[in-house]
């Protein structure tokens, strides 16, 4: 299920030294199967919640695609609700400071690797830089980020 965030726990990371924070998201468990593909209203609201939790205690935040595993096996046929999540969450953060970073993509794996993990990455790109076009970006290599496949 995961941990449910609570107000305190960034300024508890503030406090503990930490200047940056990580926000996993799984996306595909909150964005409708089909076109336009949209995420659940509650849902985004309480990443919003978190992203400015984290602003308000002077943290940078990494907002990533967490778990997409049907991104990893199905990349064509998933690849447009990639996109699509890819393109409202840019709307939704397009205003916010540069210390908000964005994670294309975590350990892609399977069948998204090599070339293809290339090409998927330009066209999440040329997705999200339609809303931000200097936001910080976060992007590993294939082979669940191993870092020798670089």
């Amino acid at each position: 299920m995961g941990l449910t965030l609570k107000e305190g726990h960034f300024a508890e990371i503030k406090k503990a030294g930490f200047d940056s924070v990580r926000l996993p998201i799984k996306w595909s468990a909150h964005a409708a199967k089909s076109a336009p593909y949209l995420i659940e209203e509650t849902f985004a609201k309480r990443v919003d919640w978190a992203i400015e939790q984290a602003l308000k205690n002077g943290l940078n935040i990494v907002v990533n695609v967490h778990h997409y595993d049907e991104m990893d096996k199905r990349l064509d046929l998933e690849l447009p609700r990639l996109l699509a999540i890819w393109s409202q969450m840019g709307k939704r953060i397009q205003n916010r400071p540069d210390s908000v970073y964005l994670e294309m993509l975590n350990e892609p794996h399977d069948k998204l690797v090599d070339g293809k993990w290339n090409g998927v990455l330009a066209k999440v790109l040329t997705e999200i830089r339609q809303t931000n076009p200097t936001r910080p970006g976060i992007i590993g290599p294939p082979f669940w980020k191993g870092i020798w496949a670089n």
